[in-house]
């Protein structure tokens, strides 16, 4: 599972385009979208993003880390890859992002996130992320 994921995170860094790079929020989890009084400037569809951990990146990079937090719904899934790529189809065609490089960040985030937290001594939170991980490349 990490081989896989160094090796795209490695196409990923190949791909970049500076040029095209934007502020990403960086963790834009449901816990961090609120839903703000009346559409506003910054949030037009009525959801604020708060608690940001923005860096400049891959424009598609965000869409990944929405579909990072659905490991129970895909631990339980037959077909995670199938389930998630559809996931990724849906973001892509909403956005006019590419659908491989949604489901290559979502892979990324859920084994970086996944790698994160158990070296944090969370074991309970991160094997889920690593689990589903482990089925999406094996």
């Amino acid at each position: 599972m990490v081989d896989a994921a160094l090796r795209i995170a490695g196409e990923r860094a190949d791909a970049a385009d500076p040029a095209s790079c934007v502020i990403v929020h960086g963790d834009p989890h449901p816990g961090n979208a609120l839903r703000v009084r009346r559409p506003r400037a910054g949030a037009p569809a009525g959801v604020a993003l708060v608690d940001p951990d923005g860096f400049v990146g891959d424009p598609a990079y965000d869409l990944g880390v929405v579909l990072r937090d659905w490991s129970v719904r895909l631990l339980a899934d037959d077909d995670p890859a199938a389930t998630l790529r559809r996931w990724s189809h849906r973001l892509a065609a909403a956005t006019g992002h590419d659908e491989q490089v949604v489901y290559d960040w979502a892979l990324l985030e859920r084994v970086s996130t996944g790698l994160y937290v158990a070296d944090l001594g969370a074991d309970r939170v991160a094997r889920p992320f690593l689990d589903v991980a482990a089925r999406l490349v094996g």
